[in-house]
């Protein structure tokens, strides 16, 4: 059972992986083609004696590719990552909108009243992304639809409240002890806190795999009035431990647990201005070499954009005062940083919600 769980937590982090992989290229994929095309259509728009008509309609072609692949990347990684979100259906309708409709408000925001062959291919093929994010959009839609229509059927129309159950709810006689045991907790009941053998033990039912959330034998205890010693020692005979439990269960009760859950959340919350400060240090000490190397991707990534853009240059970077340019490597460095940071940040929330460890 362990090893099962170990497992599936891998499978899961190697699936969100490969989800945000997917997501983030697809995207990258989509947006730049998508803002070639636009390009080449505003640039070859007007009439006249264009040159290398067929390099044009090469670098036309290998973009609409790049939109249909990115734009498959893009539907693949989202479903992975936000499956059942009711967002998602509408969100790449919305995009297939903006793409299909483009030979609509494109040519008017340039005043053109006719365009010329390349640029009609150009907006074409945004046009044919714009055709395949609705088709992903309408089957993402329905599907939720009918999950949807299902979850009704069967729970009936309540079904979105049923969540916690009742009681669940913060205690109006509790502690708040940052990072403290579970009786230490907003959730932990005065009433079973004063019969609970975890309590006068002074340990924690994380680490026996036992507790008033759980454990059958402990609620008996507090109903019926029993007395448990206040002893330390002699308190801890009083812990229940069910053989017939498998540990790997046990281990999944926590998981379950709001009084657990809530101290995970304390963790997450000390972790976040940890994490912070520790970004902060690494820009601090490794803020010149970092500068240097995204300078050099940088300066690299302007050349292969001229050549796609067939200029010299993009205009964007100036390869020989990009490396002088303070400003603009201290901007890039800080860029490199914040996605660390929330790199940073969405493992500290896989590690304390996910994971739970």
């Amino acid at each position: 059972m362990a090893k099962n769980r170990e497992v599936d937590d891998l499978l899961y982090g190697a699936l969100d992986l490969i989800g945000r992989g997917l997501a983030y290229l697809g995207g990258i994929a989509v947006a730049s083609s998508v803002g070639f095309l636009i390009y080449y259509f505003f640039k070859f728009a007007s009439s006249g004696l264009i040159e290398n008509p067929a390099q044009i309609a090469q670098l036309i072609q290998n973009f609409g590719n790049g939109l249909i692949i990115g734009t498959l990347m893009l539907a693949i990684g989202s479903a992975i990552l936000f499956w059942g979100e009711e967002l998602l259906g509408p969100a790449f309708l919305v995009g297939a909108a903006i793409l299909f409709f483009a030979p609509m408000y494109l040519p008017a925001l340039a005043n053109l009243e006719s365009v010329t062959k390349e640029s009609s291919d150009a907006i074409a093929r945004v046009q044919q992304g714009g055709v395949i994010f609705f088709l992903f959009g309408l089957v993402f839609t329905i599907i939720d639809g009918v999950a949807k229509l299902k979850a009704r059927s069967r729970q009936g129309a309540k079904a979105d409240s049923l969540k916690y159950g009742k009681g669940a709810a913060t205690e109006k006689d509790f502690q708040n002890v940052l990072l403290g045991k579970c009786w230490q907790l907003p959730f932990c009941r005065k009433f079973v806190r004063e019969k609970c053998p975890i309590y006068h033990a002074r340990r924690t039912c994380w680490k026996e795999r036992v507790g008033c959330m759980c454990e059958e034998k402990v609620i008996q205890n507090a109903m019926q009035g029993g007395t448990i010693p206040k002893d330390a020692v002699a308190a801890a005979k009083f812990i229940p431990y069910n053989p017939m439990v498998p540990f790997e269960v046990k281990k999944e009760r926590c998981r379950q647990c709001v009084i657990f859950n809530e101290h995970q959340r304390q963790k997450y919350k000390i972790s976040v201005p940890i994490i912070l400060l520790s970004v902060v240090g690494l820009y601090a000490a490794f803020r010149e070499p970092l500068k240097v190397a995204v300078g050099g991707i940088a300066t690299t990534t302007d050349r292969l954009v001229g050549k796609a853009a067939m200029t010299n240059s993009a205009g964007l970077v100036k390869p020989e005062d990009q490396l002088g340019n303070t400003a603009f490597q201290e901007i890039l460095a800080l860029a490199v940083i914040l996605i660390l940071l929330a790199y940073l940040m969405r493992l500290a929330e896989y590690v304390f919600f996910k994971l739970k460890i």
